[in-house]
């Protein structure tokens, strides 16, 4: 778990420091570091502020949150936080597969607006109280949370406690001793038909190799509005699914997708095998034959 976690905080550190814009920055951010270890040794949450669109959010200090680089990195915690920008806007519907403690929520709320909608999916017991916890907080009349998890079909399916909350899958490493929490399951298509609004203009999908899973059952969605899809290609999690690690890929092709990936220079098409990262799908349809 630790090895895991300090890998993944590697790559975001790295990123950061691509993309920070001064020395004092850096300063900033090993500041931070000091101080959410005080945090963790002392067990006690902290309350941040993103300034950037006005909402605060409540990180409980403990390891397997993941919430150490939301601490550190701010509006900077992943690129494509600051990409949503670029896709929604007032009245927009935003789909948060996998919301965990509500990073995307909160953010996607304030640029739907009071007009738009956020609906926001998060299974796991030990972690849909922090992400109501932060709905609150910033006092959002226009987010519908759901305690399920996305997949192709409805039904319930054992969520195996694999490292930590962030990396909670519906694959188990096959560890005799590994957690495992049942959850009920449905689809995109299915809550948007009961939610009964409007056309979706964005889909963040982060489930720990289920994606596949999930756009399998967002077929009609994605039909009837096209959405931006922002999803994740983990291959070891996939693997453990049993599933093609570019299935989603694949699948969102034959919409007449194409995929880019949102770096600190800007957004760029992508080319070859992207690796384990976050891909931007945004549909292209094909030319008219004259």
């Amino acid at each position: 778990m630790l090895n895991k976690w300090f890998q993944q905080w590697q790559i975001r550190w790295r990123y950061y420091r691509a993309s920070s814009r001064s020395h004092d920055d850096t300063i900033r951010t090993l500041w931070r570091v000091l101080v959410w270890r005080g945090y963790g040794l002392l067990r006690r949450p902290a309350v941040i502020k993103l300034p950037h669109w006005n909402c605060r959010l409540y990180l409980p200090s403990t390891l397997h949150f993941g919430t150490t680089s939301i601490f550190l990195f701010r509006e900077t915690y992943e690129p494509e936080l600051l990409y949503l920008q670029n896709v929604l806007h007032p009245g927009d519907v935003f789909i948060d597969a996998g919301a965990s403690i509500g990073i995307f929520t909160v953010v996607a709320s304030r640029l739907v607006g009071d007009a738009g909608w956020v609906l926001a999916f998060e299974p796991a017991d030990g972690t849909i109280p922090v992400l109501h916890r932060n709905v609150q907080l910033n006092r959002l009349g226009n987010v519908r949370i759901f305690k399920q998890a996305l997949s192709e079909k409805e039904g319930t399916r054992e969520l195996y406690h694999v490292y930590g909350a962030p990396t909670y899958s519906l694959g188990g490493t096959g560890r005799d001793s590994e957690l495992f929490e049942e959850v009920q399951v449905t689809t995109i298509d299915q809550a948007v038909r009961a939610a009964n609004l409007g056309p979706v203009a964005c889909i963040k999908i982060d489930v720990e190799g289920a994606e596949e899973l999930v756009l399998r059952g967002a077929k009609e969605t994605i039909e009837r509005s096209r959405p931006t899809i922002i999803f994740e290609v983990n291959r070891d999690a996939s693997d453990r699914l049993g599933l093609d690690p570019d299935g989603a890929i694949s699948l969102l092709r034959t919409f007449g997708y194409r995929f880019d990936l949102v770096s600190k220079d800007g957004v760029e098409e992508m080319k070859g095998d992207p690796g384990d990262r976050n891909i931007v799908a945004r549909y292209l349809p094909a030319p008219h034959s004259a």
